[in-house]
Formats: C-alpha cells, structure tokens, sequence
C-alpha cells in the first residue's frame, strides 16, 4: 500500500473495505496513539468515538460507516484536507470504483525565497555576494567592517532537527514524523505517565561582525486549536546532547530553566514564544517545549513537506551599543 516518507497511510491507493480498513489501522500506528487517547480526542473536538467502536472496527474487514471515518481521522491529528481525502476514498471503495489515477505533480507554489530576499538589508558600496543556504542568509561584502545599514535587519533559520519524544514508548523515536506533539502527563485524559515533548535544534550563523540580538522569537505552527487553559512553555537544552534520530524519552536531555510561555493555540497559525534573552549568539541554540494540559498540542515538523511550515528562529539585529 502507498504511503507518505514518514509513515502515513494514503487512503486514495485503497481498492477494497480489507485495505481501508488497513490504512486507518497503519493511521492508528503513525498518529501514536491508544483507543482511550483516541476516545478522548475525538471527544475534545465535538465528535463521538467509543473506544469499543474503534477496535471493533480496525479487527473487521467491512467498510466503517462515514461518520466514524471522520471522527477517526480527525483524532488521529489529520487536518479537514487529509479528511476529505479519507471519505472520498470511502465513497468510491462503497461505489464499487477504481481509484483515480496518478494527478500531475502540483506546483511547488511560492518558494520562501522571496521573503528571505525582503529580509537581506541594503549594502552600501563595493561588490555584494548574497549567498541563499537552507536556514539561513549569509552577507559578503568587498572587504572592511560592516556599516550600520549592516547591522540592521532580520534574519529566519529554519529547524535544523526536531523530534518528540513519549512516556508512553520510552524508547520510541519519531525522527520522521510529519507532526510534533506536547502533551502534559495526563494526556488525553489518562493517569500520569504520557507526557510528550518536543526537541528542537537551531544553527545561527549570519550575525554579521558587530551586530546584536535585538530581539529572537522562536515560532511553532500550530496543527491544533486550545482553549487558554491549555499552556506550552519553552526549556533551554545542550545542542550536544541529542541527535533527532536517536532522541528517545530514556536518552532525552533533561529540559533547563523555563525561557517563554504561552497559552491556548490557534490551528494553522504561528505560536511565537520571546528568547530573546536566551539567544545573544551565533551558534547552536536547542529547546524542549512542553504543555501543562491534557490534551497539548500538535505543530508542524520539518518533515512536513507538504505543509512547509517548520518551526523557525526569527532574529532582529542592531548595531551593538
């Protein structure tokens, strides 16, 4: 069966009730999570989802009713988009049709390019060479030290890794997930020990000679909407003490002092939390970002190649006093 780099089913490849009924199975296995997690996220977002249901449904080979495809597939953290995928799919399985074939490769739409270009500030004199690297924008001049026209301006890098790690599978990695979740302990409504946490990692090299951290916000972009109640908060990490890859809730670099906090949650908008006190430097900057409440949060990864939204370092810099 066709699936996404990371793991996601893709419900379009199905031909038969037997292989739906698969990939919402594979779909459980990716999203991560229990018939009680899902019972109760199902819950907090208007639709019933009867533990009982579920499992009934993933041990037969008959095509589940519509309303509980939604239901399921939203729980498991997929956006209306994704749903809609999952009942066409369903209706033409039901209709007895072949699926569609192959579309034309979409286009790549706008590229981030142009609004990095906006961000590289006006030089003045001598030759410039402006160099365009994945995270960050790195400034040439003919030689001499950088005048104030310089030291102006803002730059955005890009995650150079990010995972998140589980209570519930202490040795589980998610490196290739296309979405991060925290979660507090009592996640989705269960007994304490399911907290989930995600690492992030950073690599701030442009500063130019002379220049200062005005100001440094670090953005998530939220797959989920929360009420005010629900709180994420942003922990300082070594950069060298983990890999994306191998990071797991047993080898998990234990979170530092609290940076930033912040509340509720927005879907498809950026979360911003202020560390600007934690990032005066070039170099390596790593963060964990947990959440107090029981349902959390889930955000874009680097990993989402379709969405394209990682999460970023915003940075302001100003001449130096």
């Amino acid at each position: 069966m066709s699936e996404s780099p990371d793991g996601r089913p893709d419900p379009g490849a199905t031909l038969t009730p037997a292989e739906f009924v698969d990939a919402m199975r594979r779909l459980k296995g990716w999203a991560d999570l229990t018939y009680r997690e899902l019972e109760r996220r199902a819950e907090g977002g208007g639709d019933k989802l009867a533990r009982s249901t579920v499992t009934a449904t993933l041990t037969r080979d008959s095509l589940p009713r519509e309303e509980l495809v939604v239901a399921f597939v939203r729980a498991c953290g997929c956006d209306d988009a994704e749903v809609d995928l999952w009942i066409t799919a369903r209706r033409r399985i039901a209709a007895g049709s072949a699926p569609p074939p192959e579309p034309a490769p979409r286009s790549p739409g706008p590229t981030r390019l142009s609004r990095r270009r906006w961000l590289v500030p006006a030089l003045v004199g001598g030759p410039v060479l402006v160099v365009l690297l994945p995270t960050v924008i790195v400034l040439a001049s003919s030689g001499g030290t950088a005048d104030s026209s310089q030291l102006e301006g803002t730059t955005v890098s890009t995650v150079t890794e990010d995972t998140y790690v589980t209570q519930i599978e202490l040795r589980g990695t998610r490196a290739n997930f296309t979405q991060l979740r925290a979660c507090g302990a009592q996640c989705d409504g269960a007994a304490d020990g399911h907290e989930k946490r995600i690492l992030l990692k950073f690599q701030l090299d442009n500063l130019p000679a002379g220049a200062c951290v005005r100001d440094a916000r670090l953005r998530l972009w939220s797959k989920t909407t929360r009420d005010q109640d629900i709180g994420f908060t942003v922990h300082q990490l070594d950069p060298n003490s983990w890999d994306h890859a191998t990071a797991n809730w047993e080898t998990q670099p234990q979170p530092g002092r609290e940076l930033a906090s912040h509340t509720g949650a927005v879907a498809d908008q950026w979360m911003e939390f202020d560390l600007t006190p934690a990032v005066r430097t070039s170099g390596a900057h790593s963060f964990a970002v947990r959440s107090t409440g029981q349902l959390g949060g889930y955000f874009a990864s680097r990993e989402d190649t379709a969405l394209k939204h990682p999460a970023e370092l915003v940075v302001q810099h100003t001449k130096c006093a």
